[in-house]
């Protein structure tokens, strides 16, 4: 978790300056961490404790998918 969110926020400093980068990286980290929760969900008898990992991946698709 800590090496992803390393390079999300260097690939958003770059954003922030100006410089054209992919946010395909990014974008992975958000649908992993969407499956993991979504998975973690359904097997814990929907214990609303993993929507921990949902809503980070869902705001991060959010940043990834923005211009």
């Amino acid at each position: 978790m800590l090496v992803f969110g390393v390079i999300i926020t260097a690939v958003f400093l770059k954003r922030l300056r100006g410089e054209p980068v992919p946010t395909t990286g990014p974008a992975l980290v958000s649908v992993a961490y969407i499956a993991l929760g979504a998975w973690a969900l359904m097997h814990s008898n929907y214990d609303p404790f993993f929507f921990i990992d949902i809503i980070p991946g869902v705001l991060l698709a959010l940043a990834s998918t923005g211009r």
